[in-house]
């Protein structure tokens, strides 16, 4: 029997059954699958250990319902902690049968503490899965960096070369009990840093950063948050970016990385020149371009849902060329994360849900982003 009943085995496998998967991704691929000319037949089957309604994950393979060789797309959308177990046993089970392995599409972060060894053994032992597997990273897919891809000579000319870079991206939305939170905020949100560095200005997230402001660096507590979101809650910390990997940035400029849950939904891209500044708000889709004399410029960016981005690339992979990268890519991206993260200083302090730290707030008015 076929898992829900269906007619068919299902041609699209997605690991893990929490919201992301129900309130993100399926509906949207159902959506897209059914607005397409002809429609296209999804028959998607959930993977998950003990959530009713899914395959279960021990020995997925082995579930009567499936025919390896129908699935065409397989979703890996369960916490980081289970990635690579998920991805081994794709890439065995098919590797194992002699089936080609079909296209994967891995959620942001691949995982949270350095695993860089296995997961390259992994890859080196399946070769396949280097032009098969794909790191997703939906901010990527956002409307203000697409806007910025078509207008943002003007912005740059209006900023100048640029001597700052800045990743703000606080939350309102407190922590819940979710194991992608076992190890902080930072290093499960801080991927979202480096693909929309690489986004707007492809080559300074691979570029060499530098450790700037040690004393400056900060990190944080949320209080009450649930018992298994460990580690930093918010965090504030700067770099370097060495030499010029970009035409846009003077030599050697600084960046600013600001990350929190439960304050306020704050999440822009700061740019500072020589000539003014510029907000690119990612949630708010609007661009705020503002000279070193006084003058102002907001420009509203029509509104798109991200996720429906990632899922036309997933479902159309010709719409969207080199928006999904390759797997190995996003391990890079991580590392480096990680590097950044093993500086942090102890969490020095408590907030509560809605209170934002005295020295973020600092850097948030420095910015124009709050006038409070």
């Amino acid at each position: 029997m076929t898992p829900g009943g269906m007619q068919q085995p299902p041609n699209i496998l997605v690991f893990g059954h929490g919201a992301v998967a129900r309130e993100r991704y399926i509906p949207n691929l159902e959506a897209l699958a059914a607005d397409a000319a002809p429609s296209i037949d999804l028959r998607i089957a959930c993977i998950d250990k003990g959530r009713e309604g899914c395959v279960e994950v021990d020995r997925w393979w082995d579930d009567p319902g499936l025919d390896l060789a129908a699935v065409e797309k397989v979703l890996v959308l369960s916490p980081p902690g289970a990635h690579y177990d998920n991805l081994r046993s794709i890439a065995e089970a098919y590797s194992s049968r002699g089936i080609p392995c079909p296209e994967l599409f891995l959620e942001k972060p691949v995982y949270l503490e350095s695993e860089s060894a296995r997961w390259t053994a992994l890859l080196d032992a399946h070769p396949a899965l280097d032009v098969r597997a794909f790191y997703v990273d939906h901010y990527r897919f956002k409307a203000a960096p697409a806007w910025f891809d078509i207008h943002g000579a003007e912005v740059l000319a209006a900023v100048g070369p640029i001597e700052e870079i800045a990743f703000v991206s606080l939350e309102k939305v407190p922590f819940w009990p979710s194991p992608a939170f076992e190890k902080g905020y930072f290093l499960e949100h801080a991927c979202h840093l480096l693909g929309l560095f690489d986004r707007t200005f492809p080559g300074i997230a691979a570029a060499e950063w530098e450790p700037l402001r040690r004393p400056d660096w900060r990190a944080w507590e949320q209080a009450d948050r649930p018992g298994i979101c460990m580690r930093d809650s918010a965090s504030l910390s700067y770099m370097k970016l060495r030499g010029t990997p970009h035409p846009a940035f003077a030599p050697d400029a600084d960046i600013t990385i600001i990350a929190g849950k439960g304050m306020e939904d704050i999440k822009v891209l700061y740019l500072r020149g020589g000539l003014g500044t510029a907000q690119i708000w990612f949630n708010a889709d609007e661009v705020v371009v503002a000279s070193l004399g006084g003058s102002r410029h907001t420009v509203r960016i029509a509104e798109a849902d991200a996720h429906r981005a990632v899922v036309e690339s997933i479902l159309f992979a010709a719409k969207r060329p080199g928006m999904l990268l390759p797997l190995r890519d996003g391990m890079a991206e991580q590392e480096k994360i990680i590097a950044i993260r093993e500086l942090f200083p102890e969490e020095g302090g408590v907030y509560r849900i809605g209170e934002i730290p005295p020295e973020i707030a600092a850097e948030l008015r420095r910015m124009g982003l709050v006038t409070r």
